[in-house]
């Protein structure tokens, strides 16, 4: 009986992780609908559905736009009322991605510019830490998505860019 309610309990917190994880999603997809990102005089909206990105975004185009990317959606998010932080891996040698964290509440992960990193991922990565190390190790299982090249292990890639904790811009 023991068993039962600490799988249930257990359950009940998964439960409500995803939609924890489901209402930052929607959040995010609100200021998204709203917002233009410009690379290069040219406008693109972002999005957390694939299907809404516009396909000229790449992998190129969002290299190296992490900073600004993050940063105003960090705008938008916060006149939206979710309070977020401006991080990177406490893993990698130096910061060389930045993405947003929310503050409080569930490990919960923004990234824009996922996509370029993690090839064939154009739209915004929005769920928990654990999520995306998932996504990052499954790379290959029957998804379209694969890391630039496998000369390093999954985990490697997401130690460097994403690690097991983040570390503020101060």
């Amino acid at each position: 009986m023991l068993q039962f309610l600490l799988m249930t309990e257990r359950f009940r917190g998964q439960e409500s992780e995803s939609a924890h994880v489901r209402r930052i999603r929607e959040i995010t997809e609100g200021v998204l609908s709203q917002q233009k990102f410009r690379v290069n005089d040219f406008d693109f909206m972002l999005s957390t559905d694939p299907q809404k990105v516009d396909p000229a975004l790449t992998d190129k185009i969002l290299k190296k736009n992490c900073v600004k990317f993050s940063l105003q959606l960090q705008k938008g998010l916060h006149t939206a009322g979710l309070q977020t932080e401006f991080v990177s891996s406490a893993q990698s040698p130096s910061p060389i991605h930045w993405y947003l964290q929310e503050i409080g509440g569930i490990d919960t992960l923004v990234d824009p510019t996922f996509g370029q990193i993690i090839l064939g991922h154009n739209h915004v990565f929005v769920g928990t830490r654990r999520e995306l190390k998932e996504l990052v190790h499954q790379k290959t299982d029957g998804n379209p998505y694969h890391l630039p090249n496998d000369r390093f292990p999954a985990s490697t890639y997401f130690d460097y860019f994403w690690g097991d904790r983040s570390i503020t811009f101060s």
